[in-house]
């Protein structure tokens, strides 16, 4: 006798088989140029002249194909051509999936078209043979996930064949599908749980399983619902589930996998604009800002693993490095205004981070510690940053985290981690040394290096540094980018032409689109392969270094040539800057003795860098800040607040005995206490009156004399 469960499938299959794939007409115009490019390398690969071939496919790729003609090569011309690559893997490989991810945005958007949902929805449910077979076609063509929200309905209808229908529909939206359906295993119903888990067997996408082990392991009054999902995890798993871990674990693998932008969990080739939830017993769609999205899918992993097990420390870790990383992402955005951003995803991202920096304080000060060493140890820098900032703002920074701080290598965290020694009084040498040279942020030419050869890496970034310009490395492609989008923003980007994880035309295209897309970019090649570059990249790119060039130290002029300019986007720097004037007013002067020389540089800086340096000048009273400070006080054009600093200073160097004004500064001071600016008046008195043992009697009386109150 065969069983319902088993009748199903059986029925999922005929329905399925009654289906072909159709491949939907292209209306795009073609560039002939491109298509010939196409056509000769796919020719060349198939002859097995495998380096024409590929040489010809990075030429095309050079040529930067929009994602739509990179889809018309995908439907129209061979899509089999890139599976084959593919299976060639090294460079075939990242070629075709550079090709396949621009394929894949290259697709229609899927509509979210509700009314026409439901008309569709309908015709599958109650059509004929025709009509069923159109609105499948059309639910997966155009609607694709948004498709779930009304089919997954029907999965407990009473007519048998209708149920079959929509699960072949939804069988047949593939992956697209598995992140709704995931929800529609939180329903009370036993048969739609039933169903839903069907599915996904069919589907198959490792991102159901920690979903369904949590059904297994619930258990259900339906024992049909416990052997849908073991049936389904034997067949995603390839293998019985036995030795399955737990659901908990499963759930913080998957947002450990989201958070850190695993491929296999994130799927960049199936874009989406919302995450799905079941709330009060219904599937429903939030929007999700593009950058946001797999940190909200980390967010509620990270909450289903507590679920399940509220002890699970791993997933409390996690869900503090995901909160900081949302805060770190929506800092990055600012207010949107630029982006072209979805007004209500944008909405909703506010509201849902809110409360971040307040869920992170209530985690306390050994779970921030935990998160900090588990974002660092994962390059999440930005994050990083973010939880140092609650540990400042909540006085919960320890000594372990802020060594760990120090030791990670990256500017910004340590920038982070100095300004919140200062506020929880944790100062050291080596933390005012660090704010010293955020003074200077905003004055050093930037520049990101991109090349795995570590050798080559360190001795640019080392040289480079070494030469006036501040370097920072990235050790593969996928991080390049992250760097090279995050702040700071950098003056050029040196990038190998050879990267095992990313094809250079990718590294090069996504740098000049958006917010880097005046940042120049030079080459990284061997010489050997240099022509071949130069050939490909001519006219696209900033300049060409090779490898001999910067084993031999000569690669100076070359980065010189190409930075130009400091690029003007300094904002954030300066807010760096202003923030670390900040935290050194607020040490002791016996702290401050070591830097002198870096605070009077930093007079030069934008006032509120200046009020705060000279701030900190007062604490120190050195000698050798007298004529740079004495500049700024007389600089008439100089913002009243400003001078009222600088007159402090000067009164805090007179005080100090150790140098005395001479006749142009007390005439300013003098003109000053004659003017109308009540708080200048009274600095420049101030002033005077510490420097009177070191003035003439005479003088001062004279001064007394001429400021006599009538």
């Amino acid at each position: 006798m065969i069983s319902g469960r088993s009748r199903l499938l059986l029925a999922i299959v005929s329905v399925t088989a009654l289906f072909a794939v159709l491949v939907p007409d292209s209306a795009l115009a073609q560039d002939d140029d491109m298509m010939a490019l196409f056509e000769r390398g796919k020719e060349a690969f198939y002859r097995g002249e495998y380096d024409e071939a590929l040489q010809t496919f990075q030429s095309l790729l050079a040529e930067n194909p929009s994602n739509e003609t990179a889809f018309y090569f995908w439907e129209q011309a061979g899509h089999k051509i890139f599976l084959d690559m593919l299976i060639r893997e090294g460079e075939f490989e990242k070629v075709a999936r550079r090709f396949i991810e621009k394929a894949r945005v290259g697709r229609k958007a899927k509509e979210e078209d509700s009314a026409r949902i439901a008309e569709l929805t309908d015709m599958l449910v109650s059509g004929d043979h025709r009509q069923r077979r159109e609105a499948l076609l059309e639910l997966q063509s155009n609607h694709g996930e948004y498709a779930v929200e009304s089919l997954y309905r029907e999965l407990n209808n009473d007519d048998i064949e209708a149920r079959v229908n929509v699960i072949a529909a939804l069988f047949r939206m593939g992956e697209e599908a598995t992140l709704p359906l995931v929800q529609v295993l939180e329903s009370e119903d036993p048969l739609v749980q039933r169903n839903t888990a069907i599915i996904l067997g069919k589907i198959k996408d490792s991102r159901a399983v920690a979903a369904l082990k949590k059904l297994y392991d619930d258990g259900s009054t339906d024992s049909t619902v416990g052997d849908a999902a073991e049936h389904a995890l034997n067949v995603i798993l390839g293998q019985d589930m036995g030795g399955l871990d737990a659901a908990s674990q499963l759930y913080s693998a998957m947002a450990e996998a989201y958070l850190k932008g695993d491929a296999k969990a994130t799927k960049p080739l199936l874009p989406s604009r919302v995450i799905w939830q079941w709330r009060n017993g219904e599937l429903i769609k939030l929007p999700v800002l593009p950058g946001l999205r797999n940190l909200e899918l980390a967010e509620d992993a990270c909450y289903d693993a507590l679920e399940c097990d509220s002890g699970n420390i791993q997933a409390l870790n996690l869900l503090t490095a995901v909160y900081a990383m949302q805060l770190a992402e929506m800092a990055a955005m600012g207010e949107g205004e630029d982006f072209g951003v979805d007004e209500d995803a944008l909405m909703f991202a506010k509201e849902s981070i809110a409360k971040a920096d307040a869920i992170l304080a209530l985690s306390g000060a050994d779970r921030l510690q935990d998160g900090l060493a588990f974002a660092l140890e994962n390059n999440l820098n930005l994050a990083a940053v973010e939880i140092l900032k609650v540990m400042e703002k909540t006085h919960t920074l320890t000594d372990g985290a802020l060594s760990l701080a120090f030791s990670s290598g990256d500017k910004l965290v340590g920038y982070a981690a100095a300004s919140a020694a200062v506020s929880c009084d944790l100062v050291t040498s080596n933390v005012v040394g660090i704010l010293a040279r955020a003074l200077g942020e905003t004055s050093v030419r930037q520049v990101l290096v991109i090349d795995e050869n570590p050798e080559t890496l360190n001795a640019l970034v080392t040289g480079l540094n070494s030469k006036g310009f501040f370097a920072v490395g990235a050790a593969n492609g996928i991080d390049g980018l992250l760097r090279a989008k995050n702040f700071p923003p950098k003056d050029l980007v040196i990038a190998s032409a050879t990267l095992s994880d990313m094809t250079l035309d990718k590294i090069v295209f996504e740098i000049q689109s958006g917010m880097t897309s005046e940042t120049p970019v030079v080459v990284l090649a061997a010489d050997r392969g240099m022509d071949q570059v130069q050939e490909l990249w001519d006219g696209k790119v900033a300049g060409f270094l090779t490898y001999s060039e910067v084993q031999s130290g000569a690669y100076a002029p070359v980065v010189q040539e190409f930075s130009g300019e400091m690029n003007s986007a300094r904002q954030k720097a300066i807010e760096l800057s202003i923030s670390a004037a900040k935290s050194l007013s607020m040490l002791n002067g016996l702290m401050l003795n070591s830097i002198v020389e870096d605070l009077i540089q930093a007079l030069d800086k934008p006032d509120e860098v200046r009020i705060n340096v000279l701030g900190a000048l007062v604490k120190v009273g050195d000698r050798t800040a007298l004529e740079p400070v004495a500049r700024v006080f007389m600089d008439s054009s100089v913002a009243t607040e400003v001078r009222v600093a600088a007159a402090k200073a000067l009164g805090a160097i007179f005080a100090a005995g150790q140098a005395a004004p001479d006749g142009e500064l007390l005439s300013s001071l003098q003109e000053a206490l004659a003017g109308d600016e009540p708080a200048l008046r009274l600095a420049a008195a101030g002033a005077i009156g510490k420097a009177s043992n070191l003035l003439d009697t005479e003088d001062l009386v004279q001064m007394l004399v001429a400021n006599r109150i009538q």
